[in-house]
């Protein structure tokens, strides 16, 4: 980690305290049982340039969408946290039902409460351990394969 990253994620960190998010539960950040995980990639506006006052804005718009998605869930899914990548958020969910959850999130698309843009994924597992998988993309349709990096 550069000391500029660091720099910004300590900062992105103390905002989102400042807010009353929650940045370091990680009680329920590792699935249970036999749950899968589902990516919800939302790319930053394009040609945005993340300065300061942009990266605090985006952190408090993901912190506000990771509410109401998680409010919506009616069990069907929970929040596993974020990762805010090159580019835009991962947005982590586990379920016992991941097709059902996805379709869910791709009604938000249809509802506007995600944008056209998002990137949606389940994981498909290699292995019993679920230490090795690959993401099956649900949407958009036809995109195949895409990086969640």
């Amino acid at each position: 980690m550069t000391p500029k990253t660091f720099t910004s994620s300590l900062i992105v960190s103390m905002f989102c305290a400042a807010c009353g998010t929650d940045v370091s539960s990680t009680n329920d950040y590792f699935p249970r049982g036999v749950e899968t995980q589902i990516i919800v990639y939302v790319p930053y506006e394009s040609g945005t340039k993340l300065k300061l006052w942009r990266i605090l804005k985006w952190s408090y718009w993901v912190s506000k969408l990771e509410g109401k998605l998680e409010k919506q869930s009616d069990g069907l899914y929970r929040w596993g946290g974020h990762d805010m990548a090159h580019g835009g958020t991962n947005f982590v969910w586990y379920s016992d039902r991941p097709d059902v959850a996805s379709t869910r999130f791709v009604q938000f698309i249809s509802k506007g409460v995600l944008p056209e843009n998002a990137v949606i994924g389940v994981a498909e597992y290699a292995n019993e351990k679920r230490t090795d998988w690959t993401y099956r993309i649900i949407y958009p349709k036809g995109l195949g394969h895409y990086d969640f990096d």
